[in-house]
C-alpha cells in the first residue's frame, strides 16, 4: 500500500536501529506472545508457541510446503485466479500445479469452488491444496461451509491443505463476510494436515521487513515442513520481528481507521468504473484486501492482437495494474486501491482517457466503417 506505517512501528524501527547490535536473531518471548495475543483477538482462535515457524515471508513459505509435500511427477492444486506465486512455487519442487477456476455466480454476484471439477483432476499424485482466504485476487471472503466442503475433500483425497490467511485482518465488511479460520472449523482431523500462513506484512504495510510465520498444529507435519526449509530459510532479520511485534500489540487503531479508508477507496473505485468506464467490469460483492479484481474483455477488441489490458495501460495512461495472466486468466487486471484518494483519481482518470482515446481511433478507421 501506499500508505506510511504505524506510527508504532516507525518508533519501534527507530528504536532497534538504536541498538547498534545487528547480528543473528531469534524471535523475543513477547513477540511470539504477541501472534498468540494477536490471532486469538482477530482470528479467534488459541494457537500454542510450538505450533508457530518463522519465514521470511509467504513465497518462502509457500515453496517450503511445496518441497515438503512432493517431488518430481506429484502436483499441488489451487483456484484460479490465484496470487501468482501460488502457480509457480510448486515447479522448483518439480511439481505441476493443477489449476481449478472459480466461477462467478451472477445470481449471487459471489465466486465460487468447482468442487466437481476439482474431484475431477485430483489424482493420487497430487499432495496439496493451496487456499487464500480472504481471496487474493477476488477479495472473497469464504464461508464455514465453503471451508467445510473444502477440507473433506482434502481428507478424501490424502492431501495437504495450506491455508493463506495473510488478509485475515484485512476484511471490509466483518459484519456482513466475517472471516472464518480454517482452525475454527474445529475438525481435529483437517487440523493434522493443515498449515496456515500469517504475516503483519499486507495489513501494516511493512513487507520489505520480510517476517512471516506458518501455523502448524500437528507435530509431524510441522517437522517435515521444518526439514524441508533446512539450508533455505535462515534467521529473520531483527527489524521483522520489531515490526510485527510493534503492528499487533500497537496499530489496532491505525488498522481500523485504514479498514475505513479502503472501503471508501473501494466503494470510490467501483462507482467510478461502472458510470465512466463501462468496458471494464468490477466484480461486485468486493469483501476483502485492497485488491479489486477487475474483467478487461469488453475492452480487448479495441487493443492490438497480443496485447493485454495492463501493457495498455501502462503505456497509455501510466498506471500500473497487476496482468491477469500472472494469476492464470486473460483479459484481467488486478487494481490495489491502497492508496491516496487523490492518486486513484488521478490513475482512474488517465484510464478512462486512455480507453475513450482507443475507442475514438477504432471507430475513426477504415475497418471500423467496413
Amino acid at each position: 500500500m501506499d500508505f506510511r506505517a504505524p506510527q508504532c512501528v516507525i518508533d519501534a524501527m527507530h528504536a532497534r536501529a538504536e541498538h547498534g547490535v545487528y547480528g543473528y536473531s531469534v524471535p523475543r518471548e513477547e513477540v511470539t506472545q504477541a501472534v498468540i495475543e494477536y490471532l486469538e483477538r482477530t482470528a479467534h482462535y488459541k494457537v500454542e508457541p510450538e505450533w508457530i515457524v518463522w519465514s521470511h515471508g509467504l513465497v518462502p513459505a509457500l515453496t517450503v510446503a511445496a518441497r515438503m509435500a512432493g517431488g518430481a511427477g506429484d502436483s499441488v492444486m489451487t483456484n484460479t485466479p490465484i496470487y501468482p506465486p501460488f502457480l509457480w512455487t510448486p515447479k522448483t519442487a518439480d511439481m505441476q500445479t493443477l489449476q481449478v477456476p472459480l466461477w462467478f455466480d451472477e445470481d449471487l454476484g459471489q465466486w465460487r469452488m468447482d468442487l466437481a471439477k476439482m474431484e475431477s483432476l485430483v489424482t493420487p499424485r497430487t499432495k496439496m491444496f493451496t487456499l487464500c482466504n480472504p481471496h487474493n485476487p477476488v477479495g472473497k471472503v469464504f464461508t464455514a461451509q465453503e471451508l467445510g466442503e473444502l477440507g473433506d475433500f482434502c481428507k478424501r483425497h490424502d492431501l495437504v491443505l495450506l491455508s493463506d490467511e495473510i488478509y485475515h485482518d484485512l476484511i471490509l465488511e466483518p459484519d456482513r463476510t466475517p472471516h472464518v479460520p480454517i482452525a475454527a472449523l474445529g475438525d481435529a482431523d483437517l487440523m493434522k494436515r493443515t498449515i496456515i500462513l500469517h504475516a503483519a506484512s499486507k495489513t501494516y504495510n511493512v513487507p520489505g521487513l520480510s517476517c512471516a510465520y506458518a501455523i502448524i498444529p500437528d507435530l509431524e507435519l510441522r517437522t517435515r515442513f521444518k526439514r524441508a526449509a533446512r539450508g533455505f530459510v535462515t534467521e529473520i532479520n531483527a527489524f521483522g520481528y520489531e515490526s510485527l511485534h510493534a503492528s499487533y500489540t500497537g496499530g489496532e487503531e491505525w488498522r481500523q481507521a485504514m479498514l475505513s479508508y479502503l472501503r471508501g477507496n473501494r466503494d470510490f473505485l467501483v462507482h467510478f468504473i461502472k458510470t465512466r468506464i463501462p468496458l471494464l467490469r468490477p466484480y461486485s460483492n468486493h469483501d476483502a484486501t485492497y485488491l479489486l479484481w477487475v474483467d478487461t474483455s469488453a475492452l480487448a477488441p479495441y487493443l492490438s492482437q497480443g496485447v493485454e489490458a495492463a501493457t495498455f495501460f501502462l503505456e497509455n495512461a501510466q498506471v500500473a495494474v497487476s496482468d491477469g495472466r500472472d494469476f492464470g486468466v486473460f483479459h484481467h487486471v488486478r487494481i490495489n486501491f491502497g492508496c491516496p484518494r487523490a492518486r486513484l483519481q488521478i490513475g482512474l482518470e488517465n484510464m478512462e482517457r486512455a480507453i475513450n482515446d482507443v475507442v475514438a481511433a477504432a471507430e475513426k478507421s477504415p475497418r471500423a466503417k467496413d
